[in-house]
């Protein structure tokens, strides 16, 4: 996939193991001779204000995927020293975080972030080479680096350790050229994989409504049909049955509360984590938690239980389908239904758009709404013969097979293309292709 472009004629080592050769006339610097790199604001929970009456302190969670975005934002009505006023095309790095993974992101400051401050877990490098920098602090190159310097217990860039970085650098002239190409290829990158992820989510859309149109209307479209009851349901096959889900159930209980720290064996503890967005549960990351055996037995799982998130996404549930020494958290509700029904069956209706959309609208309260057993067991399913339960069931999980083997292939293509604009920025910053 990559393209073919010309070398430059004549190349030398450049005394860097991660930088191996650089064009001739190029040189190797490191960053504290090439611009100035300034720790973030430090401010107490006194000096936050609103958005009229302060200004606003860029975050590492303002850096997303190498823009600036708006979301979460802080003010402080406090006076900022003129040097932590973001300038047009200083670069934000996140320089400490939790999360070691985000050590490094940055973005450039443009017109519509100037005037800014930034809090002091981010760094400005500022420079009058920050165009062509901010490809290189994008390069697998400086993430290398950057990684060098991380430990187990400390995840943090230092502005020392910034400043010995090595770069390659070439004169302005070509960083000028490298800068228009990368931002004219990059921009086709993106808009590629923009496209990609459109398609990912047009897939999902076909998943839910073939799922949602197969569980309230049944495979043969010539079936006689019968008014509902229910308004927005609609007609649905005159030999089907509406039903609360109250009645189906045989029990349900809320799950093992604990405070205790996980250990490193015995009985794993299912959270709302580890249910996947297809309704499985994934025990690999699961952690073990210490418990008696009596609340083992009265909170152990079974095949067949479905396990409802309380809070969260709404109507975010899991079917267990393979038995392991596990519980269930306390922020799960376990449901189980007596056996007339197919369990898979009962796991596409309750990922159908009927099943969510009426248990939302049944909800009431604030941002943070929560699920309780009654809301769900006052749900209506709509249930076919088991016979054809069964055949539903084989129906839906080749449809959604198929959709899961295009979804899959789309997101190797979008890993493909990241993998592409990685290499591109490293081969252009360090000078192994001429623009």
């Amino acid at each position: 996939m990559m393209l073919s472009l010309p070398k430059y004629d004549c190349y030398k080592d450049s005394g860097v193991d991660w930088l191996g050769q650089i064009p001739s006339h190029w040189e190797v610097k490191k960053l504290k001779y090439i611009g100035t790199a300034i720790i973030g604001l430090t401010y107490a929970p006194r000096d936050l204000t609103d958005e009229n009456n302060g200004t606003l302190v860029l975050r590492s969670s303002n850096i997303q995927n190498g823009k600036i975005c708006f979301k979460s934002n802080v003010f402080v009505k406090s006076k900022i020293p003129q040097h932590l006023i973001t300038k047009r095309h200083d670069i934000l790095i996140c320089s400490r975080n939790g999360s070691r993974e985000l050590i490094g992101k940055n973005a450039l400051i443009e017109d519509n972030s100037v005037g800014l401050s930034f809090g002091a877990f981010t760094t400005v490098f500022r420079s009058n080479f920050n165009p062509f920098l901010y490809y290189v602090f994008n390069s697998n190159i400086f993430k290398s680096q950057s990684g060098l310097f991380l430990t187990s217990t400390i995840n943090q860039l230092t502005t020392g350790t910034l400043n010995n970085f090595n770069i390659s650098f070439p004169p302005i002239e070509e960083q000028e050229k490298i800068v228009k190409f990368l931002d004219r290829k990059c921009d086709e990158v993106e808009s590629a994989i923009a496209l990609k992820q459109r398609l990912i989510e047009l897939l999902d859309e076909q998943r839910a409504i073939v799922i949602n149109q197969t569980v309230t209307k049944g495979l043969n479209p010539n079936a006689a049909m019968q008014d509902s009851g229910v308004d927005w349901l609609g007609d649905i096959p005159a030999h089907w049955e509406v039903k609360k889900v109250k009645h189906l159930t045989s029990s349900h209980k809320q799950g093992f509360y604990t405070t205790d720290e996980y250990i490193n064996e015995g009985v794993k503890l299912i959270r709302i984590t580890d249910i996947e967005d297809s309704g499985n549960i994934s025990f690999e990351k699961m952690p073990f938690v210490k418990i008696s055996l009596s609340d083992e037995a009265r909170f152990q799982v079974q095949n067949g239980d479905f396990l409802f998130a309380r809070s969260g996404t709404i109507g975010r549930f899991g079917l267990v389908t393979k038995v392991e020494r596990a519980i269930f958290a306390s922020y799960l509700i376990c449901f189980r239904f007596s056996k007339i029904n197919n369990f898979e069956f009962l796991k596409f209706a309750f990922s159908s758009y009927y099943f969510k959309n009426t248990l939302i609208s049944t909800l009431h309260g604030g941002a943070n709404k929560n699920i309780h057993a009654e809301n769900i067991k006052e749900q209506l399913l709509i249930l076919p013969p088991i016979e054809e339960q069964e055949k539903i069931v084989k129906y839906l999980e080749q449809k959604t097979a198929e959709i899961e083997e295009l979804k899959e292939k789309t997101l190797r293509q979008i890993e493909k293309l990241k993998e592409f604009k990685q290499i591109l920025i490293a081969e252009a910053v360090t000078g192994k292709i001429k623009v």
